[in-house]
């Protein structure tokens, strides 16, 4: 369908090579049915468009729908950021490696983000690094049946996210305007339906907010779901022992890599977790500028949970 060919080279024993081809063909053919939704999903890539419009030649095609920055601007100067020259980057890379569901990730990715990912692929970088691209390709209309289904329905998280849609991220204008406020409460509202035994945390809001000005609705609530599933588990739970074990294991790193300050932190009682807490459920989000914060986003997306430790450690230091 995207007219990239891959070509595998098999080391090892024969047996074992053919029994791994054996399982990809009946993968691969298990997986044509699938081949009849991906035309309208591609249409909801950016990738694509790009590629449309600068190889096909292809001017009548539409920009795919995105986040909130498309209406209301992304924050930071564009040409500070260099987005075009970055655009250029990453077009470059999508031609050579595939795009979207059939990109090949490898060092030049990593390097990419590292260089930094333009306000208007982001979304989709940030679908493909935290693998929601694929959740959201495997569960098409899920998001939208799961609204459907308990519209006009109360429960106790629809109480509290009623409370904090306004507190998410007041700086950025899309919220304090209708059109962010609703899609912030549907993206919200939907995941505590899709996982009641989480349903609604606090700094979730800030989270989805932050990605909601780059990604739509659907593609929010797919990340979200991966973001509390593989990369933060236990973060926004009702107990949220996953965030106070990592505040364990965060001042034990303090107290080995920065001995100096950990001796001053003990000798004025200083509790350090009330710091960085707020750190690392809000994913920096709320502590520095959003557009550092974002570069926080791509490297944590890549690299892990382990990022958060990374930068915390560099703040103290």
């Amino acid at each position: 369908y995207s007219d990239t060919r891959i070509i595998i080279q098999l080391i090892g024993l024969r047996s074992r090579s053919e029994q791994f081809s054996h399982k990809l063909k009946l993968q691969l053919k298990q997986n044509i049915p699938n081949t009849k939704t991906l035309g309208t999903f591609l249409d909801s890539c950016y990738s694509e468009y790009l590629i449309a419009k600068n190889v096909l030649k292809n001017t009548d095609a539409p920009p795919p729908l995105g986040g909130l920055g498309q209406t209301f601007g992304y924050p930071g100067d564009p040409t500070v950021m260099k987005e075009k020259p970055k655009l250029r980057l990453w077009f470059d890379y999508f031609r050579e490696n595939g795009k979207n569901l059939t990109i090949v990730k490898n060092h030049m990715f990593m390097k990419l983000i590292r260089v930094g990912v333009p306000n208007r692929l982001r979304g989709e970088i940030w679908e493909l690094c935290s693998g929601s691209m694929y959740s959201r390709f495997a569960h098409q209309g899920e998001y939208l049946k799961i609204l459907e289904d308990n519209k006009d329905k109360n429960s106790q998280a629809i109480e509290e996210i009623e409370k904090d849609l306004n507190r998410s991220l007041p700086e950025y204008a899309a919220y304090q305007d209708e059109e962010g406020i609703k899609r912030l409460r549907n993206v919200l509202t939907a995941y505590s339906w899709k996982d009641p035994d989480v349903g609604y945390c606090q700094a979730m809001n800030i989270v989805v907010a932050a990605l909601l000005i780059f990604m739509t609705e659907e593609q929010a609530f797919w990340c979200l779901f991966n973001l509390c599933d593989r990369y933060v588990p236990g973060y926004y739970s009702k107990t949220m022992y996953g965030t106070l074990l990592d505040q364990k294991v965060f001042e034990s790193f303090v107290e080995s890599k920065m001995p100096i300050l950990w001796k001053h932190i003990t000798q004025h009682d200083i509790q350090l977790s009330v710091v960085s807490l707020p750190w690392f459920l809000s994913l920096f989000f709320t502590s520095m500028p959003l557009a550092y914060a974002f570069r926080i986003m791509d490297i944590f997306l890549v690299n892990g949970p382990k990022t958060l430790f990374q930068v915390a450690m560099a703040i103290l230091k």
